[in-house]
């Protein structure tokens, strides 16, 4: 993971604990912070749970297919491991390059422009 790579709200993980969620905030962009930062934390993975900690609904009768909408007509769908834009019902766009929730958290800003956050 490249600090450069994150926003203020992202969320990202101790590397010396497994249950240590962090969230980014304006401090972390301090001069000298980079390196220590990457030294520090780490991705953390997309799974089930925390696509469902972000709002993402179970597709029923579909293993491992999630879905959120993005803006009107357009949602965000999850299935085993890649993530799609799609409308009325078709695939339209393959998204690659998402494998953690700080980089899933930063594509859903950039294309929407709201923050992906965490549902109670």
């Amino acid at each position: 993971m490249k600090a450069s790579d994150l926003r203020v709200g992202n969320l990202v993980k101790h590397k010396q604990g497994a249950d240590i969620i962090v969230r980014v905030d304006k401090s972390w962009f301090a001069p000298g912070l980079k390196r220590l930062i990457e030294q520090i934390y780490e991705p953390i993975p997309i799974t089930e749970e925390w696509l469902l900690k972000f709002g993402f609904k179970a597709i029923v009768g579909k293993k491992l297919w999630f879905t959120i909408p993005m803006t009107e007509g357009i949602q965000l769908d999850y299935d085993n491991g890649t993530f799609y834009l799609s409308g009325h019902g078709t695939h339209i766009t393959f998204i690659s390059g998402i494998q953690d929730v700080h980089t899933l958290q930063n594509f859903y800003f950039e294309n929407t422009g709201r923050e992906l956050t965490l549902v109670e």
